[in-house]
């Protein structure tokens, strides 16, 4: 009769683009290391690489992968090529990421796409570390798959825009110790797709979404190695939305949502306390826009293979979301050329 519909896709998106843009390194406390080359004896020299200096800009290429395991859903892998320019203790860097979402209504999983280009600069001022973004791509919609049958749908796709920025103050406590506060806002403009049946008949409807997400950070950081070219790090983080979640329900006659079943008979809950209904849907169907917050703990590091090459690794865990709490692991390699 009527089926629900998260937003989780939307914010894992926003997780898996800024964990390419924003990461790696210590908020950008120390950008990149470069060993320095002691000076030699004229009949000792051999051909070496030039060392850039402090003027010279630096190249990296990225590619990071992950997997965001739901709980009580479907696994989202996502990929992320990055290309980035650093310049004394600035940087501007390029990103493409493939993000495979699925999202279940009740017993309907609607598989999605997601192609997004990204843009991100920033750099540390006098210990004040400001990084923004933008990001333009498409969510393409996959094959909806019911208990009775698999259907295409009547949307091929919708675009996704996307801006961020963060600012956040380095403070050292110790010798290589950094802890960083951080503020960020995300803006999000896309589309939802929902897919239900009312009396037997079968609905799509694709609902506009404007998301604002805020998020407060406290991220402590360990450094090692010579030039401290290697780090740990752990951080804790408080996020507020006006969209953790968007559902399609049944609506009693006077236009207020209620629980009902869907046509497999399987029930679902009521809307959540502070929800607000949105309008858009079919006769006998309301759709209710719930806000949420919560909270991520994360443990990530990086480690210097060799004079060209990083290994980064990020571990990330989510408490008390309404759309559904997440584990999310990623592990990239970064080459300076």
């Amino acid at each position: 009769m009527a089926v629900t519909a998260a937003m989780q896709a939307h914010r894992h998106l926003v997780l898996a683009v800024s964990a390419a843009l924003l990461a790696p390194g210590i908020a950008h406390a120390q950008l990149v290391s470069i060993e320095p080359i002691a000076p030699v004896e004229e009949t000792d020299r051999i051909e070496i690489e030039p060392v850039p200096t402090a003027a010279d800009a630096i190249w990296m290429a990225g590619l990071q992968g992950g997997l965001i395991d739901r709980d009580g859903g479907a696994n989202s892998p996502y990929a992320t090529f990055s290309l980035t320019r650093y310049r004394q203790q600035t940087y501007l860097r390029a990103a493409l990421t493939v993000y495979r979402s699925t999202l279940r209504q009740v017993d309907t999983p609607l598989p999605s796409t997601y192609y997004i280009g990204s843009i991100g600069a920033g750099g540390n001022f006098n210990d004040w570390v400001l990084d923004a973004h933008v990001s333009y791509g498409q969510q393409r919609y996959g094959l909806i798959r019911t208990a009775m049958t698999t259907v295409k749908s009547d949307y091929a796709s919708t675009n996704y825009v996307a801006a961020g920025v963060s600012l956040g103050r380095v403070i050292r406590p110790a010798a290589q110790l950094y802890l960083t506060p951080t503020v960020e806002i995300e803006y999000v403009d896309t589309k939802s797709l929902h897919h239900g049946f009312d009396l037997g008949r079968p609905v799509e409807i694709e609902v506009a979404e404007h998301i604002w997400t805020g998020a407060a950070t406290l991220r402590l950081d360990r450094t090692f190695g010579a030039y401290e070219q290697n780090y740990f790090g752990i951080a804790a983080s408080h996020h507020r939305t006006n969209t953790g979640l968007t559902q399609l329900y049944l609506a009693s006659p006077g236009g207020i949502a209620v629980g009902g079943v869907t046509d497999s008979g399987k029930p679902f809950a009521p809307p959540p306390e502070g929800g607000d209904v949105v309008g858009g849907a079919p006769a006998g169907l309301v759709l209710v826009r719930t806000p949420d917050n919560w909270q991520e703990l994360e443990a990530s590091g990086t480690i210097q293979l060799s004079r060209r090459l990083w290994l980064d690794g990020q571990l990330q865990r989510s408490f008390g979301a309404i759309a559904g709490d997440s584990t999310r692991a990623t592990l990239g390699f970064r080459l300076r050329f």
